[in-house]
């Protein structure tokens, strides 16, 4: 069985279908992890809500849709795993991504969850960006489950927080008005 998908018949659900016209540059995929969800067992799990924002090359025609998954980290990383090998088989191009290594301790600490809500970002966009590897069989074998969800809101992450109390006194007082930026000196230290 080969690992990519012979044609778009193949595709079991309508998400799939668009990833697998990817090539055709109909759309643009981008992912977010909305929500991370820790189970109460007593080995405990957490669960990763992978929100799919497709949007269309031609706004014209057709309107951004949202594609929601819940998935574990284990799939997540059986999927790398799957994919990396097809990537290093086809000898595609770009270097493929690092991912979270896995954990059997301190799984559910914030470091872990936050390196893992990371490497998943950085994997998915890397295999949306391909051509090749939308259509191969684990891709779509592990988004058929993915659930169509309403636009109800932007889910790109805020640049920066303001605190709206000291928004109003700046406008109120024009000699208030400061820079974010800090003094060149200070970003010495950083560096």
């Amino acid at each position: 069985m080969s690992v990519l998908l012979k044609d778009e018949c193949e595709c079991s659900s309508e998400f799939c279908g668009m990833l697998y016209r990817r090539e055709k540059n109909e759309w643009r995929f981008s992912v977010v992890v909305s929500d991370v969800i820790e189970s109460r067992t007593t080995l405990g799990h957490t669960d990763y809500r992978l929100v799919v924002t497709a949007v269309p090359k031609n706004g014209l025609e057709l309107d951004t849709r949202q594609f929601s998954l819940l998935t574990r980290f284990k799939e997540l990383n059986k999927l790398w795993s799957q994919l990396g090998k097809i990537h290093q088989q086809l000898y595609l191009h770009g270097t493929f991504p690092d991912f979270a290594p896995a954990r059997f301790f301190k799984k559910t600490e914030p470091d872990t969850i936050i390196e893992r809500v990371e490497g998943a970002k950085r994997f998915l966009n890397f295999i949306f960006d391909s051509d090749v590897l939308c259509k191969s069989r684990a891709l779509q074998q592990f988004f058929e489950a993915a659930e169509e969800i309403a636009m109800t809101h932007d889910l790109t992450e805020p640049i920066a927080v303001t605190n709206v109390a000291e928004q109003s006194e700046t406008a109120q007082d024009p000699s208030a008005v400061t820079s974010e930026t800090p003094p060149s000196d200070s970003l010495d230290e950083v560096n």
